[in-house]
C-alpha cells in the first residue's frame, strides 16, 4: 500500500493553534470525506508531546500516565490507513522538541510520509530569539532537516485582522496543504508594499513594551521573514503580517513563490 501523509501541526503561535483546533473539530466530517483524519484526541497528542519531551514531572504527570502515548497515536493512525490518505496531529508543545526527540517521533511514523505544518503570527512578547518553542527559525532548524524535503514544511501565516479573517485564511491555507478542500484558494507567500492596522497581539505588545520591545519584536520578525524568503518551504499568506508595525515598507525583499 502507498505511504500515507502525516501532517504534524506544531503551532507555534497560540492563535494559529486555536484556529487549527477549531477547524479539526468543526470540519471533521468534511475532512473525513476527503480522506483526512485527526490522529488521536487532543489529550492524546498533548500527553504524547509531554512524553517525547520527557517533561511529565513539570506537567504534574506520573511517567506511567504518559508512557506509550506517542506509540498509541501512531497505532491508531495505522489502524485507519485503509480508509484515510492522511492523518493530522496538532500539538504546539511538539515545536520545542530537541532534534533527537524529533527523530524519535518520526521513527515511529512507519508507513507515513511526514509533513510539518506551522501557523505563525507576528512575534508576541513571550517569543524570544533562540527559544526552541517560540522562535520560528529555531523550530525550523530542528524540524526541517529531520523531515528532509523543504516542500514538506508548510508555513501558514495567519492573516492580520479580526478573528473571522484570521480563521478563514487559516482554513483555506490548511485545506490547501492537506488537500481537504480542493476549492480553497490560499494566498501564496508575498509582501504587500504597505500594510494596514496592527493585529491585536502585536498591537498589545507594542503598547505594553514601548519602543524597545517593539524594536525587539520587529527584529525577530525580520529574521523570520528573511529565513522564510530563502527556505524553499511551502509558505502561504502575506509575510508582512509577521511584522508588528502599523505600516511597513520593505523594498527589495524578494519572497520565493510570490
Amino acid at each position: 500500500m502507498d505511504r500515507r501523509d502525516a501532517f504534524l501541526h506544531l503551532g507555534p503561535s497560540r492563535l494559529g493553534t486555536e484556529l487549527v483546533g477549531e477547524l479539526l473539530d468543526d470540519r471533521r466530517g468534511a475532512l473525513a470525506a476527503a480522506g483526512v483524519r485527526r490522529a488521536g484526541t487532543p489529550d492524546a497528542a498533548f500527553r504524547a508531546a509531554v512524553e517525547l519531551a520527557r517533561d511529565h514531572r513539570a506537567w504534574g504527570f506520573r511517567r506511567a500516565e504518559v508512557e506509550g502515548a506517542w506509540a498509541g497515536v501512531c497505532r491508531e493512525s495505522r489502524r485507519h490507513r485503509r480508509s484515510t490518505r492522511a492523518v493530522v496531529v496538532s500539538e504546539r508543545l511538539l515545536a520545542g522538541l530537541t532534534r533527537p526527540q524529533v527523530d524519535l517521533l518520526l521513527d515511529q511514523l512507519v508507513g507515513f510520509r511526514a509533513h510539518v505544518v506551522l501557523t505563525v503570527t507576528a512575534p508576541e512578547p513571550h517569543c524570544h530569539a533562540g527559544d526552541p518553542a517560540t522562535d520560528l527559525v529555531d523550530v525550523l532548524d530542528r524540524w526541517a532537516p529531520a523531515v528532509g524535503d523543504p516542500a514538506r514544511v508548510h508555513v501558514l501565516v495567519v492573516p492580520r485582522g479580526p478573528r473571522p479573517v484570521a480563521r478563514d485564511g487559516v482554513r483555506a491555507a490548511f485545506g490547501a496543504v492537506v488537500g481537504a478542500d480542493p476549492a480553497a484558494r490560499a494566498t501564496r507567500s508575498g509582501l504587500r508594499p504597505e500594510h494596514g492596522p496592527l493585529g491585536a497581539p502585536a498591537a498589545a505588545a507594542s503598547a505594553a513594551g514601548g519602543e524597545e520591545e517593539h524594536a525587539r519584536l520587529t527584529g525577530l520578525a525580520l529574521t523570520w521573514i528573511g529565513a522564510l524568503a530563502t527556505s524553499g518551504h511551502d509558505v502561504h499568506g502575506d509575510l508582512a503580517d509577521l511584522l508588528p508595525g502599523a505600516s511597513v515598507r520593505l523594498p527589495g525583499v524578494l519572497v520565493g513563490g510570490a
